[in-house]
This record gives structure tokens, C-alpha cells and sequence, in this order.
């Protein structure tokens, strides 16, 4: 969620939507924020999040959710470039998203959230129409938000708060 009410809750949420676990160890964020996963696997549809502030995120959305860590950084309110890398630095995700995608998630509590995990076009996550509303305010972080259902695939970036 790249622009909550209180901008001490942003988090990003990844989910692995393939039917084998993938081992995050050394996998990072290295535009947008800054993060590197340490020891982690996610097994097939589990979910992930990276957050700017534990303490805030966890006042908000409680403490049973698998928090992977505290990344450096705030994402910016006017839209920006995410950048996800493997272990030995090739591109897993790289796209720009915008504020004007759709309003009700630039400061109104409602995190973007893909519209279709699965596809193979990298190109489209750069794109309007490859993006929604999430269904709840302040998204679902830890959960899939209703009409986006796991399908096999990979690691996806399914929520930008």
C-alpha cells in the first residue's frame, strides 16, 4: 500500500502463486525501497509482506501475519519505479506504478492490488489496466483480496500499500 492514511502502514506484499515453494534467501527490492530477504521460503499461496514501520503495521493489522521485515524507504505517494531481484541480481519484477491509476488508493485507504497474477507480460504491470482497488480498506495484506484467486506460476507483488 503505497499511500494508507497513516503512512507509517505501507507495506508490500508478495505471494507465491506457483505450486512449488521458492526459497526468498538474498532476493531484494532494489528500487522503490530497499530490502533483502533473509532465510526465507514461501510455500505455494503463502504470503509475504515487507513494511516501513513493524510496531505501526502490526497496531493496524495485528501480529499473526508473516512480516519478512522492516524495508528502508517510503514508497512514493506520486507513483514510482519497483524493482525485484534474485539472489545474483537478474530481474524478477521491474515496473513503474502511478497515483492516477486509480484515486480511491492514493490516500483513501485502498491499496492497489494486480489484476491478474499469472501474466507472462512484464511489460503490463507497468500499465493502468493490469491494476484495481483493493476491495477493503487498507487492502488484505496476508490474505488474497476477493477476485484474485492464486493460479500456478511464481512470486508475484500483490499488494502495493
Amino acid at each position: 500500500m503505497y499511500h494508507p492514511a497513516d503512512p507509517n502502514t505501507e507495506f508490500i506484499e508478495l505471494q507465491n502463486i506457483g505450486g512449488e515453494a521458492i526459497n526468498l534467501n538474498l532476493v531484494k527490492f532494489t528500487k522503490g525501497v530497499d530490502f533483502t530477504f533473509g532465510d526465507q521460503t514461501l510455500t505455494s499461496g503463502q504470503h509475504t509482506v515487507i513494511v516501513q514501520d513493524q510496531p505501526f503495521f502490526e497496531a493496524q493489522y495485528g501480529t499473526g501475519l508473516n512480516i519478512a521485515g522492516q524495508y528502508i524507504g517510503r514508497l512514493a505517494n506520486g507513483g514510482e519505479r519497483i524493482r525485484l531481484e534474485d539472489a545474483i541480481g537478474r530481474t524478477i519484477l521491474d515496473f513503474e506504478y502511478s497515483d492516477g491509476w486509480r484515486p480511491i488508493t492514493d490516500g483513501d485507504g485502498f491499496s492497489l492490488t494486480i489484476i491478474e497474477p499469472t501474466n507472462d507480460d512484464p511489460n503490463s504491470w507497468g500499465e493502468k489496466k493490469s491494476w484495481r482497488a483493493s476491495d477493503y480498506i487498507g487492502g488484505s495484506p496476508g490474505d488474497n483480496d476477493p477476485g484474485v484467486l492464486p493460479n500456478p506460476g511464481a512470486v508475484v507483488i500483490n499488494e502495493v500499500m
